[in-house]
């Protein structure tokens, strides 16, 4: 991985572009899988059918501790803010929350994670100065 400052990585030895691009396509390949799955599971396809995946998977790593900035973050922490994000989605489902309101306050999880990482890396700048 580059991390958060691409010429470290270019001293390093690694070329910043080339492992960019090649963490890009393993994406797309992991996507492409991951969406095949799902269709066939559910047996349908729909393009607007992972939206909320998409939101929860963005919640769950800034849940984890990724910062936004880029940089921090990594797997162990991102699964931290999976189990999370799975034990609020459990919780609101068994208090009978409807989907709209879980999908609702998801959001306002995700600005509280927001807001306490704007205050982590503001925080960490002044810690530097």
């Amino acid at each position: 991985m580059v991390g958060g400052n691409r010429e470290a990585s270019r001293l390093c030895g690694l070329n910043p572009k080339r492992v960019s691009f090649t963490l890009f396509i393993n994406a797309a390949i992991l996507a492409t899988l991951a969406s095949t799955l799902v269709a066939g599971k559910l047996k349908i396809a729909n393009p607007r059918l992972t939206t909320l995946c998409q939101f929860d998977g963005l919640t769950a790593a800034i849940l984890g501790g990724v910062s936004l900035g880029g940089g921090t973050g990594g797997m162990g922490g991102t699964l931290i803010g999976i189990l999370i994000l799975n034990c609020f989605d459990n919780a609101t489902t068994v208090v009978g929350m409807n989907s709209y309101w879980q999908t609702i306050a998801k959001g306002l999880l995700l600005i509280v994670a927001l807001f306490v990482d704007f205050l982590i890396s503001t925080r960490d700048r002044d810690k530097v100065k």
